[in-house]
């Protein structure tokens, strides 16, 4: 489905923008598996990016070579050249932030009209809310929306049973109190085939070795999951240093985790990203959604560290068999 402007981030004037947005109406097409015309449904979509580089410019890039949004209608404003976003947003019909800080500016302004929040973490998502509207339930009544970047929990969960079937024991890490809560607190796995699950927090004031040592060792994989970025990083090092010592299999949240010894990793790549917003608009809508709603990826891809396998002795198959599984698991087609 189609996207945004010929131009580039870096060439975007504030003029251009303005007559950009005052030239005609978004239009995006619904995600259904017919093809229809993407002049069929409208809305004066803003895209507001925390910034014009690397994943940024791919997700943009990404929308605008996708066949549902009219380029003309779909203008992008990079942070740095919002000489006056606040008038651009009162001009907008419905707004799409593309990563937190993005998602910080926009919502300090309040706009009246709907916003999606994409490229954000649900810890994000949530402290912006709460930051400028003192509550998530009162950032969703203000028609604010996200699409979250966190994976849900089953899927990096359905990933490890189908690489380590006779796996029972299950560690769930993270450095965030609070995602792990929200994560395991609806998650229930194979309880009936005996599957117990745990989880533990790095937090910043942790003794990583301490704290992760027992659950890795005492687990048949374990789940990494992303929390507060400032010890997300740390964490990673430890967890995949213990978990090689131990020989435990993880299953991590990105694909640079994979590429760093994790066995594999569900992960939201750009492609994902602009796969979630066009359908989350389109399916929904955005200006004329009755409600606001917050979402996991409806789209996920998958890395193998074959190396890594190869290493545990863990048989596995292609990349796509395991996100046809997974998506066949979930009633996806």
């Amino acid at each position: 489905m189609n996207a945004i402007g010929n131009r580039t981030l870096g060439n975007l004037t504030f003029e251009a923008l303005v007559q950009a947005l005052l030239r005609l109406v978004i239009v995006i097409l619904i995600t259904t598996p017919s093809l229809v015309s993407a002049e069929t449904v409208g809305a004066n979509t803003l895209v507001v990016v925390s910034d014009d580089k690397g994943v940024y410019q791919e997700i943009v890039q990404g929308l605008q070579s996708h066949a549902s949004v009219d380029p003309e209608n779909m203008p992008v404003v990079v942070l740095a050249d919002a000489v006056n976003l606040q008038y651009l947003l009162l001009q907008s019909e419905a707004i799409v932030t593309l990563g937190t800080h993005a998602a910080d500016r926009v919502f300090h302004y309040a706009p009246s009209a709907r916003v999606l929040s994409a490229l954000i973490t649900e810890s994000g998502f949530t402290y912006l809310a709460i930051k400028h509207y003192q509550s998530l339930e009162n950032a969703l009544e203000h028609g604010v929306s996200a699409v979250f970047l966190d994976q849900p929990i089953e899927r990096l969960y359905q990933l490890g049973a189908l690489l380590l079937p006779e796996a029972r024991r299950i560690g769930v890490l993270t450095s965030d109190i609070a995602t792990a809560e929200n994560s395991v607190r609806d998650f229930s796995p194979d309880t009936d085939k005996g599957v117990l699950l745990q989880y533990v927090t790095v937090g910043a004031s942790s003794s990583p070795i301490n704290v992760l040592n027992p659950i890795i060792k005492n687990s048949d994989f374990v789940i990494a999951l992303p929390g507060k970025k400032a010890t997300t990083v740390s964490a990673a090092k430890w967890i995949l240093k213990i978990g090689s010592q131990s020989r435990t299999p993880v299953i991590a949240f990105s694909k640079k985790y994979a590429k760093s010894g994790a066995l594999a990793s569900v992960y939201t790549s750009p492609e994902n990203v602009v796969e979630d917003i066009v359908h989350i608009i389109s399916l929904h809508g955005l200006a004329q959604a009755n409600s606001a709603l917050v979402y996991f990826p409806h789209s996920f891809s998958v890395e193998i560290n074959y190396t890594v396998a190869d290493i545990l002795n863990v048989q596995v198959r292609e990349d796509d068999y395991y996100h046809r599984a997974i998506s066949q698991a979930e009633g996806q087609r």
